[in-house]
């Protein structure tokens, strides 16, 4: 969600770029006036501040252009950003199939606990029990 203290245009936008060869590039988001087709500022965020490959939400403070004319160009402007740098399409897959096979291992030591006549190890929530 962009937003910003003026309530400029809020609006989704969503992006997809591809390929970036690097790390150390930064996204540079430009706020522009729709009515008057000026652009007021820009936002940085580096990719390095984004590795995690995980959505993160980040507030960017928007740099204003010189000469602006913003009545309150002295306030703090900015820009609330939801945002996802994904270097690798394998890493999240192999994260989410690693957690799967934990689960599944907690299940077969369970499993061979009870036919056993021993407890649980993992303590589940049953649904509708």
């Amino acid at each position: 969600m962009l937003s910003t203290h003026h309530n400029w245009h809020r609006s989704l936008q969503v992006f997809q770029l591809a390929p970036i060869k690097t790390a150390s590039a930064a996204l540079v988001i430009d706020v522009i006036d729709a009515k008057n087709k000026l652009k007021r500022g820009s936002a940085y965020v580096p990719l390095n501040d984004i590795q995690s490959q995980e959505v993160e939400k980040k507030m960017c403070q928007v740099i204003l252009v010189p000469g602006s004319n913003l009545k309150d160009a002295t306030e703090r402007h900015v820009i609330h950003v939801q945002v996802q740098f994904q270097f690798s399409k394998v890493l999240p897959l192999k994260r989410e199939l690693y957690r799967v096979f934990e689960e599944k291992r907690a299940v077969e030591v369970d499993i061979t606990s009870l036919s056993l006549g021993r407890e649980c190890a993992t303590d589940w929530e049953w649904e509708g029990l």
